[in-house]
């Protein structure tokens, strides 16, 4: 009698096993999205999977098994024949049946992409490995993309259909911080030339004064040794179903060697000169025009931007030389104009390089030829204003009015606003923001914030620049970016993001910005530093709504030092420390 139990849960075991074996792995995958255009003179930035959220990948495949059984054995590997060789598999032991895999690749170019000067055809090779049922399985996949000319820049890859602001139209135009070239020995040279002028100031070892001083002389040399204006817009292209804007776009040290420029060129250049003397810069953009601004000083009460192009000018419409203030004051007529209308941008040069979007290397150049050249724009210039300023014999020669004779004549310059210690009198609140930033979204993005942060403060433990970030719900891969200077909208930042971002939950929001400092300064822990800056982030992780505050600070007994003591978080609703990350 046992025996027959025994043969019958075999055979009810067995059955089982059989049921098991039916179906079979099945391996499926959707068209490669790959780019069709890589900007040769940004290539490193494709190889960096944590810039801008991974949206620099070359391509992306999303596998799916959809069979009964696992699939086995999975490897994918990539090669750009002539670039890059074939790269070491990345392998997964099993894909169980239903699941579904994304693979991502950054590519590691190499540094001869920068060398391509004309458009190239390229081609991705896929090779694919893995088992169905103990069945070895492979294929390869080829797709073409282009590498652009060092030159060009595609200012959008997005297609047609998902752009839904002005701001889509110039969704690479944060790639523009790898033409920003401090570092390069022409930029170098050059800055020097202009810091000579001078009499040798340097601006980053100074204030508001010297930095004022260094952008009057900035745009008096270029004046002076002949730069120019050159006009030219960008050219409409179809790249598949995106239709975008593609323009060449020469790199700073190639606009000094030809002493001419695009504004977008001549603004590149600016911001060259600015970084390499310590002076922060960003690039501002809007339909049809680029143009400079010192983000860290304001004049008026607004962002101090300084019209490049005027240095010629005819493209401002003016007869006679503009003059330094009348440049400043044109370009913060145009700022204000173009801010109200939603339609303006700025490139943070500093940020985006610190993120790692940086320039290429470059071919060496003969730095003394360079220098003579530099010298003879000099003497020609002195030539010049020594030729202008010399009477004519039959004209009479007119003193000067001036009231002093014992002081020259002067030419009112603009000022510069430089914040007294601790002032932050005045500044909105990180919430007071949002309610601000609501102006410039819609109905369906109002109130629907997914991260708050500030920039570093500076002068004042009252940060004067943030942005706020809003969910997008027409096109969940992306999110809108309101950015604010001392309360005032400056730019709207559209940012395409590899995953959605919670938003926050508004009944959690009770701790604002000033309140988080009250709550650090009461703390005994900080009693004995003197705290010089802060920086805030609000944003959700699995603790919930959390402000994540960054501090500077000078140690005990070193009041000439200051350094960043690290990161201490708060709770948004309660107001609790909720941890210290403090390295002091």
């Amino acid at each position: 009698m046992a025996g027959w139990v025994w043969l019958g849960v075999a055979m009810v075991l067995l059955g089982v096993w059989l049921y098991g074996q039916r179906g079979e792995a099945k391996l499926s995958w959707q068209k490669p999205e790959v780019k069709r255009s890589v900007h040769s003179f940004a290539y490193k930035v494709y190889a960096n999977s944590h810039l801008s959220d991974g949206r620099f990948f070359l391509s992306k495949i999303v596998f799916k098994n959809e069979g009964s059984k696992p699939v086995r054995d999975f490897s994918i590997s990539y090669q750009i024949p002539g670039y890059i060789a074939a790269t070491t598999p990345e392998e997964l032991p099993e894909i169980p049946p239903g699941h579904t895999v994304v693979k991502l690749f950054y590519p590691q170019c190499p540094g001869k992409v920068a060398k391509i000067k004309e458009r190239t055809i390229a081609t991705l090779e896929i090779k694919l490995q893995w088992k169905e049922g103990g069945k070895q399985r492979d294929d390869l996949l080829r797709e073409e993309f282009t590498f652009r000319g060092v030159n060009e820049l595609v200012y959008t890859d997005l297609p047609a259909e998902e752009q839904t602001c002005w701001q889509d139209l110039f969704l690479n135009a944060d790639l523009l911080a790898a033409m920003v070239t401090p570092n390069d020995p022409v930029v170098t040279a050059y800055s020097s030339e202009i810091v000579a002028s001078l009499g040798g100031a340097v601006a980053g070892a100074g204030g508001a004064p010297e930095a004022l001083e260094m952008l009057k002389g900035t745009y008096d040399y270029m004046m002076d040794t002949g730069l120019q204006y050159a006009g030219g817009k960008g050219v409409p292209e179809n790249l598949g179903d995106v239709s975008t804007t593609v323009q060449t776009i020469r790199l700073p040290r190639d606009t000094i060697r030809n002493n001419n420029g695009l504004c977008i060129e001549l603004a590149l250049l600016w911001a060259s000169v600015m970084e390499h003397v310590g002076i922060r810069s960003e690039l501002v953009l809007r339909p049809g025009h680029a143009y400079i601004c010192a983000p860290d000083f304001t004049m008026n009460s607004r962002p101090f931007t300084v019209e490049c192009t005027a240095i010629t000018p005819k493209s401002v419409g003016k007869a006679a030389r503009v003059n330094f203030s009348e440049a400043v004051a044109m370009s913060q007529d145009d700022f204000e104009k173009y801010q109200q209308a939603g339609n303006l941008m700025t490139v943070d040069i500093q940020g985006l390089q610190t993120a790692g979007i940086v320039p290429p290397e470059l071919p060496e150049v003969d730095i003394e030829e360079l220098k003579a050249t530099l010298a003879s724009r000099k003497h020609g210039a002195a030539l010049q204003t020594a030729s202008q300023a010399r009477p004519s014999p039959t004209t009479p020669v007119r003193e000067p009015a001036n009231p002093n004779p014992s002081s020259p004549a002067t030419t009112p310059q603009p000022t510069v606003s430089e914040p007294p210690p601790n002032n932050g009198i005045g500044e909105l609140t990180a919430f007071q923001l949002i309610k601000v930033g609501d102006r410039y979204v819609n109905e369906k993005s109002k109130d629907r914030v997914v991260e708050i942060r500030s920039d570093k403060s500076v002068y004042s433990l009252t940060p004067a620049q943030w942005e706020v970030t809003y969910y997008a719900p027409d096109t969940p891969s992306k999110t809108i970016g309101i950015k604010f200077l001392h309360g005032q909208q400056i730019g709207i930042d559209i940012t395409r993001r590899m995953e959605k971002l919670p938003v926050l939950d508004p009944s959690v929001l009770r701790i604002d910005s000033d309140q988080v400092l009250q709550i650090i300064q009461n703390d005994p822990a900080f009693k004995l530093y003197k705290l010089s800056g802060i920086q805030y982030w609000l944003l959700r992780d699995q603790a919930g709504s959390l402000w994540r505050v960054r501090l500077w600070a000078s140690p005990p007994g070193q009041p000439g030092k200051v350094a960043e003591m690290g990161d201490i978080y708060i709770s948004s609703d309660a107001g609790t420390v909720v941890r210290r990350d403090i390295h002091f």
